[in-house]
């Protein structure tokens, strides 16, 4: 039997290596979708796509952090786990990458951001008894403003923004480094947060222990980018609308207009559902042909993720606090 203070540290310990195992996930599952553009429009390969932007979501998980914790700090304030904190943590992160991987095996990008809010939430309702139901109309709310927005955004800059596709080509390029680097920055936090959380009790403490564990994860974001997800960067890349360098350029700044306003008002959003949605903008905007059976299967999956991943964070945090 281990004693108290070895008992603490094998919880951490778990919870460390599950967080990691998280951020390597989030990497080929879902960093891909801000490289889809660059790669299916034929701007860039798929090797130094991965590997430019790979590094960019290493950064943006570092630079975003140090500039704004707000993401980190929202998603802990949403949240109560009592006395049973690294038991839920740990039964969330193992039911993220659950949901992850069954995901990724159809196909189909999948938001780690709301799987791990989803799982918290169902883990607070076993652990407190209290209702999680404002919590989570919240969290959908801004999942569909976000959603809305970035199709909106994507379609008015279609109609302003007057450049040929050759001459996007460039633009794209940027942009898609822009994109990763605040598919970084929005999803980063969220994972130093949980470790910040474990480690000092708060999850936007920016100091040395801030920087190790920003390297940390930024590193395996990176490995899990350059791993890169093909079958995310197809569903993103063409499934939804024909690529081409005008499209790309248009949905990768629309979302990462997007995504960098959520960012800097705290929102915890999927990059993934709105890089999805400013391809429905662009693509309307070209007067090209949606795809609208690949896009029900992304919004099936977005709407199944708060009830799935709240039982699984429910089930899971009972199973972990039986076991610990």
């Amino acid at each position: 039997m281990l004693s108290g203070d070895a008992l603490e540290i094998t919880k951490s310990s778990i919870a460390l290596a599950l967080t990691l195992g998280v951020v390597l996930v989030n990497g080929f599952s879902d960093a891909p979708g801000s490289i889809s553009g660059v790669v299916s429009s034929g701007v860039w390969s798929l090797g130094r796509a991965s590997i430019i932007c790979g590094f960019f979501n290493l950064l943006g998980v570092i630079v975003f952090f140090f500039m704004s914790g707000k993401v980190a700090e929202s998603v802990f304030n949403l949240v109560d786990f009592g006395e049973y904190t690294t038991e839920a943590i740990c039964a969330s992160l193992c039911g993220v990458i659950v949901f992850a991987l069954v995901s990724w095996m159809f196909s189909m990008p999948s938001s780690e951001s709301h799987a791990l809010v989803s799982c918290m939430l169902g883990a607070s309702l076993i652990t407190t008894g209290q209702s999680t139901a404002f919590s989570f109309f919240r969290v959908a709310l801004y999942m569909l403003l976000s959603c809305a927005f970035s199709a909106v955004f994507s379609f008015a800059f279609g109609k302003l923004f007057k450049k040929s596709g050759k001459e996007c080509a460039k633009y794209e390029k940027l942009s898609c480094i822009l994109s990763s680097f605040m598919h970084g920055g929005q999803d980063g936090q969220k994972f130093i947060g949980i470790l910040l959380f474990l480690t000092v009790g708060t999850g936007s403490s920016h100091n040395t222990l801030s920087l190790i564990l920003c390297v940390g994860v930024a590193l395996f974001m990176l490995l899990g980018t350059i791993m890169c997800g093909k079958r995310i960067i197809a569903s993103l890349g063409n499934g939804i609308v024909k690529n081409d360098e005008r499209i790309a350029f248009l949905s990768d700044f629309s979302s990462t207009v997007c995504v960098f306003l959520c960012s800097l008002f705290g929102f915890s959003v999927s990059t993934g559902n709105i890089k999805a949605c400013s391809l429905v903008g662009a693509g309307l905007c070209e007067k090209e042909e949606i795809n609208y059976r690949t896009l029900k299967h992304i919004g099936i999956v977005s709407v199944i993720t708060f009830p799935v991943c709240i039982g699984l964070g429910y089930l899971l945090t009972g199973l972990f606090i039986l076991i610990f």
